[in-house]
């Protein structure tokens, strides 16, 4: 799915409530778990989806409590509340580092240490080292959570690490780290 249109998500363009209603009245009530991976600005979208999926009209039977596994990738935190994480089977603010670079985090690592901090020690670091980004590029430390190995050294390029995945997989280690969440 595309992101949003604006990095602070303002402007509300992505259908959410179509999303929330499909997920509630189909699959997602018999499903064991959904998991959810949200990226960058679009942890905004996610937080906005769990809030109308969680605020009673689309899933007044509460089909998805406990049932969504959330990994909050190098995003930001506005939208949570203490009652949508309670409603969460699993949450975790995941960041990235390699550790072969002198400043070698994602940009947003130290909002997922103190967001992970703030609900539970909920924070994951996961390393990717030998990434191919320079030190101190936290835009494409950032991309980390999307591939294994980012196009640009320097920053982010959302036109191919978002596409292109020839000779770069696709980045699953967060997934791996929330598999007991899965069951």
């Amino acid at each position: 799915m595309r992101g949003p249109s604006d990095a602070g998500y303002a402007n509300k363009n992505i259908a959410n409530m179509r999303l929330a209603a499909h997920l509630v009245g189909t699959r997602g009530a018999a499903a064991p778990f959904v998991l959810v991976g949200a990226h960058s600005s679009g942890t905004y979208v996610a937080h906005e989806l769990f809030a109308q999926v969680f605020g009673g009209a689309h899933d007044p039977q509460h089909a998805l409590e406990d049932k969504i596994v959330y990994a909050n990738l190098d995003g930001g935190g506005s939208g949570l509340d203490t009652r949508i994480l309670s409603l969460l089977r699993k949450i975790a603010f995941v960041w990235a580092e390699d550790t072969t670079l002198s400043r070698g985090r994602s940009t947003n690592a130290g909002g997922m240490e103190a967001l992970g901090d703030a609900h539970g020690d909920s924070g994951l670091r996961l390393v990717v080292d030998r990434s191919g980004c320079r030190a101190s590029a936290k835009w494409c430390l950032h991309d980390l959570l999307i591939t294994t190995r980012p196009h640009g050294p320097d920053r982010f390029d959302l036109a191919r690490d978002y596409t292109d995945f020839v000779g770069r997989p696709v980045q699953i280690g967060w997934i791996s780290a929330l598999e007991s969440s899965l069951r």
